[in-house]
């Protein structure tokens, strides 16, 4: 089973709709990683980058994303209160 998130009961606060990006990154000790997106939205293009380092940040064209979501894209997936990892959507 997958990674979840549970929103907080509230009834002035939506955890879905206040919430645009929920992911998890898990550093391992061989110095691998994986990130797994709970959630991503809203209009606009998201890109992930690891391993930047402080004078590579100014040409960050010439890096490698880790993901990208498009454009109003709606990546996004519960049960009731619960926001599950995206199994699509993992990356290591």
């Amino acid at each position: 089973m997958g990674s979840l998130l549970k929103s907080k009961k509230s009834t002035n606060f939506n955890f879905t709709g206040a919430i645009k990006l929920a992911l998890k990154v898990t550093i391992f000790t061989d110095g691998t990683f994986r990130i797994a997106v709970f959630m991503a939205k809203g209009g606009y293009k998201n890109v992930f980058y690891l391993n930047v380092s402080k004078n590579k940040f100014s040409s960050i064209e010439d890096l490698t994303p880790v993901y990208i979501k498009p454009f109003n894209a709606y990546w996004h997936q519960n049960v009731g209160e619960y926001i599950y990892e995206l199994s699509d959507k993992i990356f290591t």
